[in-house]
């Protein structure tokens, strides 16, 4: 299972870092390229074999990513590679003084060897009738939330042609997604094109949001069907109000979606009109332990299943060998804990450090699918000046995973993993 949706994580960093760190392609600095690209392996085969272990398998979806993981430690190795470069022109004072628009074209590349076009958009700012500080967009994009120590986007929103509105208080969308498919082969895995509108608003330090989806139709032959969900967040400039840090407080409910598709753009095949989930979570920041880079994470989800209605009960999966997944239709409940570490050693190398687990019940609707299972994944890391995101850098990991089959669908209840990863940004 792929990483595509790291393009989400990827795209909101370089925004945040693009004065410093973008390639620019111009005297002005107008026209800019950003990119990420991350090559690992542990030398296995990943055929038959989920060496990504994840919090939701995600069969019914383009590329069939998953739904969260189990962190990216020793644990980001499904077709070895994933790259992202996008280019921005921006102008600036054009037709009169503070008018501005720019152009955003990103696509993505993955170790199946197939490109996308994830962003093409443009937007426009300082126009007239247009409150201060605020733009509009037209065009390709996508909107999310990510956390980073789940690798789990618990807001992802894809627009493959839209239009929004953006101010300082209130973002609004609209638009539509056209059939998304798993692969050219598993025909019976897809999601259909929708309707999507997307709302969010802030108070301060807190956000609150609501996404709607409405299935244009069914590829697969059952009845469309809408879905909503809330989601309230709210900001602390400390972690847990004990030490410097910071910490996210988010809470979620939807009605139509069951929980690892809250305020997305997805339904899938696997949601039901009467299903119903609900998603808590905390994702923190310490600080105050000089030189180390402490993230503490841990998320509560719930699905009812709508019993009485025909739901899915298999989807192949010829990415993974060819088997099928199985689907029940018992309510499930999630706990994930999970905490990544880096630790500075010097200019150029660090020590990093992640430990997950996942205790899950009725485990994708089975009834008696119960369990746990846990990821604990060390090694030593190279780059140029030890901080996040900023330059390359190239890690060698050993990580001890298991559990109960159920959960991690391992072939073997436990097993150690050596591999390397590269990653780098601009």
């Amino acid at each position: 299972m792929k990483i595509r949706k790291l393009a989400l994580l990827i795209n909101a960093y370089l925004i945040s870092v693009s004065a410093v760190h973008a390639a620019s392609l111009s005297a002005d600095d107008s026209f800019q390229l950003h990119g990420y690209g991350m090559v690992a392996g542990d030398f296995k085969s990943d055929l038959d074999r989920p060496e990504n272990m994840s919090l939701h398998r995600d069969p019914t979806g383009p590329h069939q990513d998953p739904r969260g993981k189990m962190g990216d430690l020793g644990n980001t190795f499904w077709h070895d590679y994933f790259t992202d470069l996008a280019v921005s022109k921006k102008w600036q004072d054009v037709g009169a003084p503070g008018q501005w628009a720019d152009w955003t074209y990103e696509v993505v590349g993955y170790g199946d060897k197939t490109l996308q076009t994830e962003q093409n958009y443009g937007r426009f700012g300082g126009v007239t009738a247009l409150p201060k500080d605020s733009s509009i967009w037209v065009g390709r994009r996508f909107i999310d939330d990510r956390v980073r120590v789940f690798a789990y986007n618990t807001k992802e929103v894809h627009f493959d042609s839209g239009i929004g509105y953006n101010s300082k208080d209130l973002d609004v969308a609209v638009g539509t997604a056209q059939v998304d498919w798993s692969s050219s082969t598993a025909i019976l895995a897809a999601e259909g094109a929708r309707r999507i509108a997307d709302a969010a608003y802030r108070i301060g330090p807190s956000e609150f949001g609501v996404t709607y989806v409405e299935e244009i139709d069914d590829p697969i032959g059952s009845d469309p069907h809408n879905a909503i969900s809330f989601s309230g967040k709210y900001t602390l400039p400390s972690f847990l109000g004990l030490t410097s840090g910071s910490t996210m407080f988010k809470a979620q409910y939807g009605k139509g979606v069951i929980a690892q598709y809250l305020n997305t753009s997805r339904i899938s095949t696997l949601s039901e009109k009467d299903d119903s989930s609900m998603r808590l979570t905390m994702d923190g920041m310490i600080t105050a332990v000089d030189g180390f880079t402490i993230n503490p994470a841990l998320i509560f989800e719930r699905t009812h299943r709508d019993s009485s209605v025909p739901r899915t009960t298999s989807i192949a999966d010829v990415n993974n060998g060819g088997h099928s997944y199985s689907y029940g239709s018992s309510d499930e409940t999630g706990l994930f804990a999970g905490i990544d570490v880096q630790q500075k050693l010097n200019q150029n190398w660090s020590m990093l450090y992640e430990g997950n687990v996942n205790n899950t019940h009725n485990k994708d609707g089975n009834e008696g699918a119960n369990g746990t299972a846990y990821k604990f994944a060390m090694g030593p890391a190279l780059q140029l000046a030890v901080q996040p995101g900023v330059a390359p850098i190239a890690s060698l990991t050993a990580a001890y995973v298991g559990g109960d089959r159920d959960i991690t669908q391992l072939p073997t209840d436990s097993e150690w993993r050596f591999g390397y990863r590269m990653e780098i940004w601009f």
